[in-house]
């Protein structure tokens, strides 16, 4: 193998795939990147067992030279932080001997000891499967609105994950932790679609593709096959093994009647929440008082510190007034999630699960379940 590519190339390629690359050091072929050369470009890839990121470096790339092809499977940590701090010139890679790999910048020498490629985990086959394609700025919007809500314990693994299902020519993402969920639809080209049009996508996986993602509408081809799962963009490709297990069918208890509903502006509510949160400290409870002045009261108590109240004023109301307790923290996630001017708040009651949507989009809605009232 023999290359040299700019440093900040590499630099960048690196800091792509390094968060795929294993922490534990007891397996030491998933805490490696891979370096393939061959002649038409460069693929630098890292994989853990739950989730694979490559990155292509195209031969035709300026400052890019391959003189030899080859592998070698180098630590991760060393490789990018070399890197890292090499000048801004063009970086020469070559192994002449069996797992050792030289990286040589103007002045600067490093060698490195590297570990048989032969050893570096198979990707596995997705030719089989659903292929579909999505902007990827529609699915980093997806992603961002929906994935806060899974749920952090490990007592229900299928909820630590977003639910991903194709019906047609939608794309439903759909998350919950038993006490919230959020839910977006979008449409979506079908290349392919078979019996394999659901999952389960770990939460880590989506927080790593929402980093991938650039903002623009490039076509992000995405592949479901039986416990495994791709994105791939021009440069980039992140494969993630799925959860195993059958997700809750939580559209069976979303609330269906409505008592109370309201449409407030979204901005003045996130302010008043944001200034409430301060108070909350470790007690999360929040009453939400709706009244017929069209305005809405939310209060705040903390034991120690003291107590808050914050009035915002309604676009609309329409039913009967009620008080709800909520979970502060949820009710800022939901809020900031939405990226909405204005927000829909439905209620059934005061012990009854309430949603939120935005008043001008059908794709998406979040459910927040009520807390005891204690004050």
């Amino acid at each position: 193998m023999q290359i040299e590519l700019p440093q900040a190339v590499l630099s960048a390629a690196l800091r792509h795939v390094a968060r795929a690359a294993a922490a534990d050091r007891s397996l030491p072929a998933s805490s490696g990147i891979m370096v393939d050369v061959r002649s038409d470009g460069i693929t630098i890839i890292a994989s853990r067992p739950t989730m694979r990121i490559q990155y292509e470096i195209p031969a035709s790339e300026s400052g890019v030279s391959i003189k030899r092809g080859g592998r070698i499977l180098l630590p991760v940590d060393i490789l990018r932080g070399i890197v890292r701090k090499l000048p801004a010139r063009g970086v020469m890679l070559e192994s002449s001997a069996p797992q050792r790999v030289s990286i040589a910048c103007g002045s600067n020498l490093f060698r490195l000891s590297g570990l048989d490629p032969k050893l570096f985990p198979p990707l596995p086959d997705l030719t089989v499967g659903s292929h579909l394609a999505i902007p990827s700025s529609q699915l980093k919007q997806m992603i961002r609105q929906v994935s806060f809500a899974v749920s952090a314990s490990d007592t229900r693994p299928v909820l630590t994950g977003v639910f991903c299902r194709l019906d047609g020519q939608r794309l439903r993402m759909l998350a919950t932790d038993s006490i919230r969920f959020s839910s977006r639809h979008a449409p979506v080209a079908v290349m392919r679609d078979t019996d394999t049009p659901s999952a389960i996508i770990p939460a880590a996986s989506l927080a790593e593709l929402g980093r991938l993602l650039p903002d623009g509408d490039e076509a992000i081809g995405i592949r479901i096959g039986t416990g495994h799962m791709s994105f791939q963009a021009k440069q980039w490709r992140l494969h993630t093994a799925l959860i195993d297990g059958a997700y809750p069918e939580v559209d069976k208890l979303l609330p269906r009647d409505y008592t109370t509903e309201l449409i407030v502006e979204t901005a003045p509510l996130r302010e008043a929440i944001d200034r409430v949160v301060i108070l909350a400290g470790g007690d999360s409870a929040m009453m939400l008082h709706l009244t017929n002045q069209h305005c809405i009261k939310l209060n705040c108590r903390n034991e120690v510190a003291g107590d808050a109240e914050e009035v915002v004023h309604l676009r609309e109301m329409r039913g009967e007034p009620l008080s709800i307790c909520v979970n502060v923290h949820y009710m800022r996630d939901v809020v900031r999630a939405a990226e909405s001017a204005a927000l829909r708040f439905k209620f059934g009651g005061p012990s009854q699960p309430l949603m939120v949507e935005p008043p001008d989009d059908i794709n998406t809605a979040y459910v927040i379940t009520p807390l005891r009232s204690r004050f």
